[in-house]
């Protein structure tokens, strides 16, 4: 039996094009072997010829939707750490949960439901939850619901069981590691007051949100790698899942000027944020 493992040119077109299609996902054409170096040893697993038969097989098999969850798992980065990109975490913490604590202390109100899309393996999430959890103003009846949403399934895995390498606190103050993770045989696991806070699940933020009314929407450094087109597809979304007067909070080099227009630029020390209009 022959087997030919090059991603040759016009397949790599051909994944793509759908990899696009389905997640929104510029590869670059100079990620042809980044692509074949992650795909090769799920190829080979499967048993496959070339990778033009796994390109049909995503698309047409009759498990594909499950192997396109694998695939794209492969292919996506999962790097991240606690507290990345302080100055909007500032933000949330000193003026966005102020605010809504305020308001929905005068609607007779006590929940906020926030949203990190792309969330990766968790860090973010946990992030939103120590803050709020150390503001010490969301006890006493608060429903605090913090949601991270990814395409990666193994990535969620790890959010899920909440369990860190020293790599992911290379920017969190010992205090917080303390407080909030016990150790677990040479990592951290988190404590039950910050996952309790925290619910995962899989999902693709150039589709319809799976859930809406959120106050806030976390997406940083997701949409780099986007076509413009998904950019306004996923902004889309967003804007539609937000309850009015809610934000959104993107990654530092990510802008909406001249992309989508509904929402009012808020400005911040060494950052920017954007609302959803109130009736």
């Amino acid at each position: 039996m022959i087997y030919q493992f090059e991603l040759y040119e016009k397949e790599f077109k051909l994944l793509q094009e759908y990899i696009h299609d389905r997640f929104g996902i510029r590869f670059k054409d100079e990620k042809r072997s980044f692509v074949q170096m992650k795909l090769f040893p799920r190829v080979m697993s499967l048993g496959f010829r070339s990778f033009g038969e796994y390109i049909q097989y995503v698309k047409y098999g009759s498990e594909n939707d499950h192997e396109l969850a694998r695939m794209i798992s492969l292919l996506t980065n999962t790097e991240t750490y606690f507290f990345r990109e302080l100055p909007q975490l500032n933000v949330f913490r000193d003026f966005l949960l102020p605010e809504f604590r305020e308001k929905r202390i005068a609607g007779n109100e006590k929940k906020i439901k926030i949203l990190s899309a792309g969330c990766s393996s968790g860090e973010e999430v946990y992030t939103l939850a120590m803050l709020t959890f150390d503001t010490g103003q969301f006890f006493w009846g608060w429903d605090i619901e913090i949601i991270g949403m990814d395409l990666n399934e193994k990535a969620l895995e790890t959010a899920q069981k909440g369990i860190y390498y020293d790599r992911s606190f290379r920017m969190t103050e010992p205090e917080y590691i303390e407080k909030f993770f016990a150790p677990n045989s040479g990592d951290y696991i988190a404590k039950a007051c910050i996952r309790q806070m925290t619910t995962f699940i899989p999902g693709n933020i150039t589709s319809p949100l799976p859930m809406r009314d959120f106050d806030i929407i976390f997406c940083r450094n997701v949409m780099i790698y986007f076509s413009e087109e998904k950019v306004k597809k996923a902004i889309h979304n967003f804007y539609e899942a937000l309850r009015p007067g809610g934000y959104l909070l993107l990654g530092h080099s990510e802008t909406l000027t001249g992309i989508f227009d509904e929402f009012e630029t808020k400005r911040f020390p060494q950052t920017i944020i954007y609302q959803k209009s109130e009736p």
